[in-house]
């Protein structure tokens, strides 16, 4: 343990450090730090075979419309001004009333549609992804139909699966707070979806629904860049989650997204600042009552069995661009935040990581800062139920690619960020929740007495 303690200074973002040393194969420490690299891996019971939904058995699929084919793992359609289909029988007839999760990987521009009869999910991209969607059925279904929309331009399809959604599945649930370096906004790289991929065993919250985690992580903005979100859950999800269980995020990040006022030089100053429990602000603004509101309803859902396990909080970008008091941030934080929003959701002990800010682009004050909220750094500040995983500089520069501004310099890499998400999964976990299950035992894994390993 080290002793930090932070008196008050002010700086601009002008006076950054020099940069680290170029980055280590960001990707390659990924997969050792996970345990391995992740892959992805369909629900253990899906109405559609492993075989079937990864195009590596074609033999059941029979073209409906079109001109489509099967080859190298994907269903392809080429470019076509009309409706193009493939279909599949199922693994036993699905009756009315079910609730159903679909995932699928797409890739190319246009429209995909997994439908049943006529329950559809619809999808339109133009980038290689992984996609998810809840249905209900309307009537029994014996056959899935993979659909691409007129017009589209060589729409390709994998991965896809099926499976019930239990009726109250109990969930593990996890805030995603902060602003850019917390959504990914302007990391300035996209997901992966050979790494980036979906968890059978992690949902979100999106558009109201609960479906299948997948990258980008959408927050309270449409996004396309990576954030450590994903790389968190994966970890948590293999490491931490009990059995029978599952894991719900909820993105509820905004990049830009404000602790404190533009200049503010005391721990009240936040009538305008979105994360700021004393806000002023009304409606999507509110980003703090957002959040609890988010939180309150997701426990709702199933109130006997779902409960808040932690919270994930990586900001501060808006603030690091002001010449303020660093104190500030983090006695807002210390004083404010994580007060009130342990109260909001009846959770004094509510397990919370911060994930450090970018050290190429911050001065040693504000790491020192950030750090000393930590419960074991014997500062002041030192926090109850708060630990704090710093960027390993080890690791190199992990700033985003080609930053043409100062605020740009601040931003993580999508490489970077799957380290953070990691790297602040295990702090968590490993400190303040433990470990209960551990699917993946990586090289740097320390097992104790106290580690128990579920089957």
């Amino acid at each position: 343990m080290i002793g930090l303690g932070c008196g008050i200074e002010t700086f601009a973002v002008a006076q950054r450090p020099p940069l680290l040393p170029l980055a280590q194969d960001l990707t390659s420490i990924y997969g050792t730090l996970a345990g391995m690299m992740p892959a992805y891996e369909p629900p253990e019971v899906s109405y559609l075979s492993s075989a079937a939904g990864d195009m590596t058995d074609p033999s059941g699929w029979e073209t409906m419309a079109g001109a489509p084919v099967i080859a190298n793992g994907w269903m392809s359609f080429p470019t076509s001004a009309t409706t193009q289909s493939m279909r599949h029988p199922l693994a036993q007839s699905i009756p009315a009333g079910s609730r159903l999760q679909l995932t699928w990987r797409q890739r190319g521009e246009g429209g995909a549609r997994l439908r049943l009869g006529p329950d559809i999910a619809s999808v339109y991209v133009q980038s290689d992804g992984w996609w998810s969607a809840e249905l209900t059925l309307g009537a029994d279904r014996s056959h899935l139909t993979v659909e691409c929309q007129g017009g589209s331009s060589s729409i390709e399809v994998t991965g896809i699966s099926l499976s019930l959604v239990a009726a109250e599945p109990g969930h593990d649930i996890v805030l995603l707070m902060g602003g850019a370096n917390m959504t990914g906004q302007w990391c300035g790289e996209r997901a992966d979806p050979d790494i980036d991929v979906p968890h059978a065993l992690v949902d979100v919250v999106a558009d109201g629904q609960i479906v299948s985690a997948t990258a980008p992580l959408q927050h309270r903005q449409r996004n396309a860049g990576l954030g450590p979100g994903l790389a968190f859950a994966h970890r948590y999800a293999e490491t931490a989650l009990a059995p029978g269980r599952r894991l719900l995020l909820l993105p509820v990040a905004r990049a830009g997204g404000r602790l404190l006022d533009p200049g503010a030089a005391s721990v009240s100053d936040g009538a305008r600042a979105g994360w700021h429990p004393s806000n002023t602000l009304t409606g999507a603004a509110d980003l703090f009552s957002q959040a609890l509101a988010d939180a309150q309803a997701a426990v709702a859902l199933n109130p006997a069995q779902n409960r808040v396990v932690c919270a994930y909080w990586s900001g501060g970008e808006a603030e690091v661009l002001d010449t303020f008091a660093v104190d500030a941030y983090q006695a807002a934080l210390r004083n404010h935040l994580i007060p009130a929003l342990r109260a909001g959701l009846g959770a004094p002990d509510l397990p919370i990581v911060i994930s450090g800010a970018n050290p190429a682009s911050v001065p040693p004050s504000w790491r020192m800062a950030e750090a000393a909220l930590d419960q074991d750094s014997l500062g002041l500040a030192a926090t109850p139920f708060v630990v704090h995983e710093p960027w390993d500089d080890g690791w190199g520069d992990g700033t985003r690619p080609n930053p043409g501004t100062p605020a740009e310099a601040l931003y993580f890499s999508g490489s970077a960020n799957r380290l953070r998400g990691v790297a602040a999964a295990r702090c968590i976990t490993e400190r303040l929740i433990g470990l209960r299950r551990l699917s993946v035992i990586g090289e740097i894994d320390i097992i104790t007495t106290t580690v128990s390993i579920a089957a």
